[in-house]
């Protein structure tokens, strides 16, 4: 059980913060992290015990909030849960729990404004070099127009499905149309053969690094992926290219503010953590 300053801390907020790190560096990787998972349960504690302390200190500060404030974003948070389907009669029995939420946020609100108030925005010089030093973060991939056959092979005899899908390919190079060809044979239950416009977002996928190989006319190899055998016929390509920081400037002032922000607001819960009774049992 954690506690901090003598809150006692729902395990549950490190849980789920958990789940979320180590979701966001398997998705970043591709692979299962679970080796570092002691690596990831300290930083969802580590990001569990700021945010706590920062809600304690934004209280302390804000006690209350101007009640003309609480009020728009009060009827705000309604017509939000109104908009997604929740009763009157809903909003009635948590009324209690809408209007501690409510007030949390725009303490918290006040208090990052006060925090951040001496943050000046970035300027063009900041940005350009922010560009420079993330090149990669505003490259747009290639981008193919796929069609697609897919067949489901025999679980004792996949040998079989694949013999058929090569001859199929090889009739494909000497003429026969793939998207009729794909339309007539494909065993996808909605016979849909059109992948669409597909970006190059996982250069290490097996199905995305053939299907990127090839050129604008030319049939994949068959290929084995997620139990199933695919062919892939490529009719259009668009080249990978670069944003210019012109395009790029506004997003990254926005970005490096964000940074600030978030820095500062990191900066304070170290503080704040040095002189915390933390305790863990």
């Amino acid at each position: 059980m954690l506690r901090i300053n003598q809150e006692e801390i729902d395990p549950a907020l490190i849980e789920d913060a958990f789940h979320r790190i180590k979701s966001e560096h398997e998705l970043q990787s591709e692979s299962s992290c679970c080796e570092r998972d002691e690596e990831f349960f300290a930083k969802a504690e580590e990001e569990v015990i700021y945010g706590i302390l920062l809600a304690q200190e934004a209280e302390k500060r804000y006690p209350t909030v101007p009640q003309e404030v609480f009020q728009t974003q009060y009827e705000q948070t309604i017509k939000d849960w109104r908009k997604y389907g929740a009763s009157w009669e809903l909003i009635e029995a948590q009324s209690l729990a809408l209007r501690e939420e409510t007030t949390a946020k725009l303490r918290m609100k006040l208090f990052a404004e006060e925090v951040c108030k001496d943050i000046v925005t970035p300027n063009d010089q900041m940005c350009q070099d922010y560009y420079d030093q993330n090149l990669p973060l505003y490259f747009h991939p290639p981008s193919v127009r796929a069609w697609h056959l897919m067949r489901t092979p025999d679980r004792e005899h996949p040998w079989l499905e694949h013999q058929q899908m090569t001859k199929w390919r090889q009739m494909i190079i000497d003429g026969a149309d793939f998207i009729e060809f794909a339309r007539e044979h494909t065993a996808k239950s909605d016979r849909a053969i059109d992948l669409g416009w597909i970006d190059m977002e996982r250069a290490t996928n097996a199905f995305e690094s053939i299907l990127f190989s090839l050129r604008i006319g030319e049939v994949s190899p068959v290929i084995s992926y997620e139990s199933a055998f695919h062919l892939v016929w490529v009719s259009e390509i668009k080249p990978g290219h670069h944003f210019s920081f012109a395009e790029k400037i506004e997003e990254i002032r926005n970005v490096l503010m964000e940074k600030m922000r978030r820095d500062a607001m990191r900066r304070l819960a170290e503080q704040l953590k040095s002189h915390a009774c933390i305790e863990k049992s």
